[in-house]
């Protein structure tokens, strides 16, 4: 884990998100932490589908659902490029600016 970290509030938690990188290959990850450092949830999600360098797939449904604004609103990525449809949902894929 890298320790790029920005400030958040998001379901009325303020929150560090954690760069990092997922273990399988190599690709960003997100991480939502509270100020215990105590994991709150995955910003990103890790699909099989080739995505852009420098870019990440943003879960934005579920229990995730709004938090795509909130990452463009504070400067974290920018607004999607593209999507990747997997079964229910479409996952936006963005450029990450940390």
């Amino acid at each position: 884990m890298t320790n790029t970290r920005r400030k958040i509030s998001f379901l009325g938690e303020e929150l560090t998100i954690w760069k990092s990188k997922y273990a399988e290959n190599n690709r960003v990850a997100l991480e939502l932490v509270t100020d215990d450092d105590e994991p709150f949830m995955t910003a990103t999600v890790n699909t099989r589908e080739a995505i852009p360098e420098g870019h990440v797939t943003i879960k934005n449904y579920s229990e995730n659902e709004g938090l795509l604004e909130v990452l463009i609103e504070n400067g974290i990525v920018e607004r999607p490029a593209l999507s990747i449809a997997t079964g229910f949902v479409h996952i936006p894929v963005c450029k990450s600016l940390l």
